[in-house]
């Protein structure tokens, strides 16, 4: 039986030979009016299945035995010395979340602002953004089309019996997250949300606006409020628009707001002015290690600025740790009956003596019949990405 032919490998300027089982596309000859060597932005290495040989296009007949050394990158022909390249194409799982950038922002008015809205999340592509302030109610859907990109969702708690107020969360369609709200005497409109970035990893947090008014029965009962979510998690962070000026720490209730926040571990990461007229209004509370704040910009349709912060996940990896252990079963029964009856304790009245001498004793005699022998036992670590 005769053998099957070998697919013929070619050059740029060779005439390709068609072929069912490897199949090749036609490139174009160089052109004489481009001096020097040209990249070519749509090779990609092919296979000869009968052959098991890769084909590389842009080699020649000259050229050597053509095996898949390089798979990315440039490479020059050998015989015309054209210069190639493949190219690969990568995608990204929409679960695949390294961290979160986010922002927060007080609109005032998704009705007046619909368009400067949009521009600001079409510029700064926030994955998700915090909105206070929205002032919408159930005729709100024509206004809600117009501020929000394609390719995010919203979940919102509006007022039901007067103007103003509502907030709201914006976020990409990519994203699992999930809000709630509970009946609280806490003059101010919250949603509780979880956002899951990972199987591991989910952010905990409440978004929160209150209106001007009294804030001493707000930073009375904004501890009992959050604490049964603030300690349910690591990474939990309240933020939104308080209208307290947290920069006066000369101020009793901003003093007890403070205290009492700390006192769940919460620490304020907002280190500027978010107002135009220079208070602090709105802060991001939050213990967690991978809540950053990054920076505040003006926006010139609404007097606070935006927020930017980012969230970043953890990644769990197997490292080898050596762990100490003593081998207690094997010890001969008849080797530590010995042992204990060789060193025992000295007698003596005092009981902390006593308490000390009778571990000295167990554990002397430990370490001489089972001495710590370290193994190495994969553990998992924490490492931020």
């Amino acid at each position: 039986m005769a053998a099957a032919a070998r697919p013929r490998r070619w050059c740029a300027g060779d005439a390709p030979e068609a072929s069912p089982s490897a199949p090749v596309r036609a490139w174009p000859a160089p052109s004489a009016t481009t001096p020097g060597p040209q990249l070519s932005q749509a090779l990609l290495t092919c296979y000869d299945p009968t052959t098991r040989h890769a084909l590389n296009p842009g080699r020649s007949n000259t050229c050597f035995q053509a095996h898949p050394k390089r798979t990315h990158g440039p490479f020059a022909c050998n015989s015309c010395k054209r210069i190639f390249h493949h190219t690969t194409t990568t995608t990204t799982s929409p679960r695949a979340i390294n961290h979160l950038k986010c922002i927060l922002a007080n609109v005032r008015s998704v009705h007046k602002h619909a368009v400067e809205l949009w521009d600001l999340l079409d510029s700064t592509a926030p994955d998700v953004a915090f909105i206070t302030e929205t002032w919408m109610n159930s005729s709100s859907a024509p206004d809600i089309a117009t501020a929000i990109p394609e390719g995010y969702k919203i979940s919102r708690k509006d007022r039901t019996n007067q103007v103003g107020g509502s907030i709201a969360i914006v976020f990409k369609d990519s994203i699992s997250i999930t809000t709630s709200t509970e009946d609280t005497p806490l003059a101010a409109e919250h949603l509780h949300f979880q956002i899951r970035t990972d199987p591991r990893t989910t952010l905990r947090g409440s978004l929160i606006y209150r209106p001007p008014g009294p804030r001493a029965p707000f930073s009375d009962a904004i501890a009992d409020f959050i604490s049964p979510h603030a300690l349910a998690s690591p990474d939990y962070i309240l933020l939104g628009d308080l209208n307290f000026h947290l920069e006066q720490n000369n101020d009793p209730n901003t003093t007890t707001l403070l205290d009492n926040l700390a006192n769940l571990g919460l620490k304020q990461l907002v280190n500027t002015a978010t107002h135009i007229a220079g208070h602090t209004l709105d802060p991001i509370f939050s213990a967690s290690k991978r809540i950053f704040f990054s920076h505040t910009s003006a926006l010139h349709w609404t007097d606070h600025s935006c927020v930017h912060f980012t969230f970043r996940r953890e990644t769990r990896h197997l490292r080898t740790q050596p762990i100490p252990r003593q081998q207690w079963n094997k010890i001969p029964e008849e080797q530590l009956f010995s042992a204990l009856a060789a060193n025992q304790p000295t007698l003596t009245t005092d009981p902390n003596n006593a308490a000390l001498s009778l571990t000295n004793w167990i554990s002397n005699c430990a370490d001489n019949l089972a001495p710590l022998k370290r193994t190495h036992r994969q553990t998992n670590t924490k490492k931020p990405l």
